[in-house]
């Protein structure tokens, strides 16, 4: 009878561990297939966002490649001559002089004045940019491009290091190759959201 027991309660464990086996496997079969399903969708998205992207950098290259370049040389330009210096052994003259290259002499003046070249700086203050810009250029059809400058700053005044984030304004004419207003719209703060 013990025997008899034995081999009908192991016929039901077996019955259902095969029913446990079966489920499971049309499980994995239900989850791979939604798994796949998924991937394809991202491959498909992915492939879509490569071919947007690629359609946007031929456009732009396409109509505003050799301008996009003189902009972007004139703004580095700038802000190598404004952010880029050793008061030791840079004058303001001598930062003046580079950044009026790439502006105009009314936009030179908004933001170093003449009469401030010989200037003598009562502290030492080495200054450098951190990184690379952000560049953005507003889209035009006329000649003055808006160009919007974001940058970050590394500097050391005296024997305190400090950092800064500057926002700067600029139209560049294009058909003279030069900035006619370029300026500081002021230091960028990051606001602390972690806390709110």
């Amino acid at each position: 009878m013990e025997n008899k027991f034995f081999k009908i309660l192991s016929g039901i464990f077996g019955v259902a561990l095969l029913i446990a086996v079966v489920a499971l496997f049309a499980t994995s079969i239900s989850a791979n297939m939604k798994l796949n399903e998924k991937n394809t969708s991202i491959s498909k998205l992915s492939a879509e966002n490569q071919k947007i992207k690629k359609q946007n950098e031929e456009t732009q290259k396409a109509g505003q490649g050799k301008v996009d370049e003189q902009i972007e040389k004139s703004t580095k330009g700038i802000l190598n001559a404004f952010l880029v210096y050793d008061t030791k052994h840079v004058t303001v003259k001598e930062q003046r002089d580079e950044a009026g290259k790439y502006m105009t002499e009314e936009a030179l003046e908004q933001n170093i004045k003449k009469v401030a070249k010989d200037y003598k700086a009562s502290v030492s203050s080495v200054s450098k940019i951190k990184g690379s810009p952000d560049i953005y250029i507003q889209p035009t059809k006329d000649n003055l491009q808006k160009v919007l400058v974001v940058v970050d700053q590394e500097m050391v005044i005296d024997t305190y290091p400090t950092e800064a984030s500057w926002q700067y304004v600029g139209t560049f004419d294009k058909k003279k190759n030069i900035f006619v207003d370029f300026h500081v719209l002021g230091e960028l703060t990051k606001l602390d959201t972690k806390n709110n």
